[in-house]
C-alpha cells in the first residue's frame, strides 16, 4: 500500500473529487509503469490498485490531502457523515506508523509474524482480506494484554 499525500487536494467531500484524480493517476501510470509489467489496473471509490511485475505483486496507491494539523483533520472528519469518513484512513498513515514503530522489538517481531503468516492464507475475497494495519493493532492489543514473550503474544494472536 502507497499513500500519497498531495498539497491543496480539497480537505473535505473526497467522493466528489478522489475517483476522477484516481482516474487521471491511472492514465499516467499505466504511460509510465509499462517497463515495469504493470497490468490489471483497477479503481474503487478510495484507491487505484494494479499488479506489477511478473509475480504479479498487487499495489494500492491512495491520496490524502496534507493537513495543517491533526486537529484539522478531526475536525474535516467530525464534519463528514459516517458513510464518507472510509475516505480519510490514508490520512492516518503518520500516526498509525508512528503507534506500530514505538512498539517493543519483540511486538514488531510478532506483527511480522502475523502479516506473513495473513499474507499465505487463501482469502475468499480483498473484502474479508484484514489490512495491515488491523493485523498490526490486534497483535498490538494483545502484547498489551499483559503478553510479554514472542511466543505468548503468537499463542493469543492465533487464539
Amino acid at each position: 500500500e502507497v499513500v500519497l499525500f498531495v498539497k491543496q487536494l480539497p480537505l473535505k467531500d473526497h467522493s466528489k473529487w478522489l475517483p476522477h484524480i484516481l482516474e487521471t493517476l491511472q492514465a499516467v501510470l499505466e504511460m509510465n509503469l509499462a517497463a515495469l509489467d504493470a497490468h490489471s489496473y483497477a479503481l474503487d471509490n478510495t484507491c487505484l490498485s494494479f499488479e506489477a511485475g511478473a509475480k504479479g505483486f498487487r499495489v494500492k496507491v491512495f491520496l490524502s490531502p496534507v493537513y495543517e494539523s491533526d486537529e484539522q483533520l478531526k475536525e474535516c472528519i467530525n464534519s463528514t457523515p459516517p458513510a464518507y469518513r472510509n475516505f480519510f484512513a490514508p490520512s492516518f498513515l503518520k500516526s498509525g506508523s508512528a503507534f506500530v514503530l514505538k512498539q517493543p522489538a519483540h511486538v514488531k517481531t510478532a506483527i511480522k509474524l502475523v502479516k506473513w503468516w495473513a499474507s499465505r492464507q487463501a482469502w475468499t475475497s480483498e473484502f474479508t482480506t484484514p489490512s495491515a494495519y488491523l493485523l498490526e493493532t490486534v497483535t498490538i492489543h494483545v502484547a498489551l494484554q499483559r503478553r510479554s514473550t514472542l511466543s505468548e503474544i503468537m499463542k493469543s494472536v492465533f487464539d
